[in-house]
Parts: C-alpha cells; structure tokens; sequence
C-alpha cells in the first residue's frame, strides 16, 4: 500500500512539473513575442521620425527656394510697375510673369497647407504611437 501510494505521489508530482514546464514555456514564448512586438514598434517609430525630419527638411528647403523667387518677382514687380501703362505693350509683354507670381503665389499656400496638414498627421501619428508604446510597456509589466 505505502509503494502504491508513494508511486501515484510521484507519479502526480512529475505531472505537476510537466504542467508548470509547460507553462513556464508558454510564458517565455509570451514574452519572446512580447518583445519582438515592442522592437518591431521601436523600429517603426525611428522609421516614422526619420520621415517626418527628411520631410521637414524638404519643406524647409521649398520654403527657402519660394522666399527667395518671391524676393525676385517682388523687386521686378516693384521696378516694373510704375513705368507700366494698363494696356501698352510693354504690360502684355509681362503679362506671362504676372501669371506667374499668380502661380507661386498658389503654391506657396498650397505649400503652407500641407505643411500645417503634415504638421497635424505627424501629431496624430505621434500621439498613436505613443500611446500604443505605453500600452506595449504595460502589457510587459
């Protein structure tokens, strides 16, 4: 009786050991996987910020390039015009050029906009990313 029941002691003892084995590794995989989902994020975020700094520098120098042909066709403008006549010539010769600060001047708050409308997206996506960050981070805790 006692070898019958110390047998089916040890019996169920090398259950529970397999149990918590299992479990032990069912929890490493967790966190294994865990951890290649926060790296993944990590490396996500690096990605997004490198674009959002190229973008920026893009904008930069577009706003650079801009200020300086406003520069121009302001001081073209400012020579030209008072020597101008409504209808002469010499105004249907510049008309083009007119077209064209019309034009830039589209640009430049077409440009405006989706700088304040890039500004706005890397804000939202930010945020996102942040928050998923700390429910990331909580979720290893």
């Amino acid at each position: 009786n006692d070898l019958k029941r110390e047998t089916a002691e040890k019996l169920e003892l090398g259950v529970k050991v397999r149990d918590m084995e299992k479990e032990l590794d069912a929890t490493n995989q967790k966190l294994k996987s865990s951890q290649k989902v926060q790296m993944d994020f990590v490396e996500k975020l690096k990605t997004l910020k490198n674009n959002l700094i190229r973008q920026k520098q893009d904008l930069d120098k577009r706003e650079k390039i801009f200020e300086a042909q406003r520069k121009q066709l302001t001081q073209l403008d400012a020579s030209v015009s008072p020597t101008l006549e409504p209808h002469s010539p010499r105004t249907q010769e510049l008309e083009p050029l007119f077209k064209e600060i019309e034009n830039l001047n589209a640009q430049k708050l077409k440009l405006e906009q989706q700088n304040r409308d890039d500004k706005a997206q890397w804000s939202t996506e930010k945020e996102k990313l942040e928050s998923n960050l700390k429910l990331v981070v909580q979720h290893l805790k």
